[in-house]
């Protein structure tokens, strides 16, 4: 017992916190260097990071023949699989259908050898524009100004649904809008980003190529129609689009920040969504005025 208590050699237990920690070390090092920004990605050198997503990573690019500043979306290296190259092929197909000037563009798409292997990517127009209710905010936009804005919206989400596409995702954080004209009260141009999650409901896409599975949420909860919340994609069409639309356009019309399943688990902020009762925009604004602009 003396000399085993006296050795220097960890005991069992000690050896298995060495190893969780030798692990978690070699994860973080992955982590890191997925997370290095890249130099280049096929012909487009790359600025900065504009945004992260749970499956990509959206980059300022500049295209390297036309000198143009671009956004340049991959799949976050690590995460990629056949369901996730599919998905990333549809959206960029989804894309590429929807010329709509409240909707970000495609303009190219391609694959980069990179330091991580292949690397699936496609280029969009950038769009230098503020989030949809800061820029209410910020830009003091009176009622009308704000009914504009969100007739503008709605004009775009109609175009995707024409082409039988739903977004599936939309929120205040995929909207940006840029103003006309320096200034304040300026409507200013809407668009709406990321058809990351968006179904085909059309022939030229059928439904059972896509990698969709029945039982899972798509979707921001805050901005999910009751069908949304039931995880049942069957059920899920272009109405859950406007009811997204609605909960948009109560947002920026009422000032109200708050939701009624902020903080809430997916399971409870389902049944609010199916049960709460918006309280009526009037109690903070008259819109009997502006009838003839809705």
């Amino acid at each position: 017992m003396i000399a085993h208590s006296s050795s220097k050699e960890p005991m069992p237990e000690d050896r298995d916190f060495v190893l969780i920690d030798e692990v978690r070390r070699e994860i973080e090092k992955a982590e890191k260097r997925t997370k290095q920004t890249p130099d280049y990605i096929g012909p487009h050198k790359i600025l900065n990071v504009l945004g992260e997503g749970g499956m990509g990573i959206v980059y300022r690019a500049i295209q390297d023949i036309t000198n143009r500043t671009v956004a340049l979306k991959i799949i976050k290296p690590g995460f990629v699989s056949k369901s996730r190259l599919k998905r990333f092929q549809y959206e960029a197909e989804y894309l590429a259908k929807l010329q709509h000037p409240g909707i970000a563009q495609i303009c190219s798409a391609g694959i980069a050898d990179t330091k991580l292997g292949r690397q699936p990517y496609f280029v969009m127009e950038l769009i230098d524009g503020e989030r949809l209710t800061k820029y209410v905010e910020a830009h003091f936009l009176d009622t009308r100004a704000r009914l504009e804005l969100f007739i503008k919206i709605c004009d775009a989400v109609q175009h995707a649904h024409n082409k039988g596409i739903i977004h599936c995702d939309l929120k205040p954080d995929n909207i940006l809008v840029m103003a006309d004209k320096p200034g304040p009260f300026e409507p200013g141009r809407p668009k709406i980003l990321d058809f990351g999650v968006a179904r085909a409901t059309d022939l030229d896409i059928p439904l059972n190529t896509l990698p969709q599975e029945t039982n899972r949420l798509i979707g921001t909860i805050p901005y999910m129609s009751p069908e949304q919340t039931m995880g049942d994609l069957s059920t899920v069409d272009a109405q859950s689009d406007v009811y997204a639309l609605g909960v948009i356009g109560y947002r920026i019309l009422s000032g109200d920040r708050k939701s009624v399943v902020e903080g809430k688990s997916v399971d409870l902020g389902g049944r609010r969504i199916i049960k709460k009762k918006k309280a009526r925009i009037k109690t903070w604004m008259d819109l009997n005025a502006h009838q003839q602009t809705l």
